[in-house]
């Protein structure tokens, strides 16, 4: 669910990007380094502590493609037999995270 602000949101409400990862909050750094690990290892359930320390579940797959509360690894398991080129997915998404500029 998406949080909606109370009242007016200035432009101040939106921080520019941070391209220095050195900036990052804390807990940012620390979620960021768990997805790295995970997509080094290859292992989809090592994103399982990423995945549940996010404030929201992500969505990794289109509504109604699983039954509501499915276990987020359950998912990515299932579309990992069903899809031949789920590796070059997982390395290319390690290779996103390692030069993405994170907001």
């Amino acid at each position: 669910m998406i949080r909606k602000p109370k009242g007016e949101v200035s432009d101040d409400a939106v921080s520019p990007p941070i391209g220095d990862l050195a900036l990052l909050p804390a807990p940012v750094a620390k979620i960021r380094d768990k997805i790295l690990a995970a997509c080094e290892t290859g292992d989809v359930e090592a994103l399982r502590i990423p995945i549940d320390w996010n404030e929201t579940r992500p969505l990794f797959a289109r509504s109604g493609a699983f039954k509501a509360g499915t276990d987020p690894i359950e998912i990515l398991t299932r579309i990992r037999r069903m899809n031949s080129d789920f590796a070059v997915q997982f390395r290319h998404l390690w290779h996103h995270f390692q030069k993405v500029r994170l907001v």
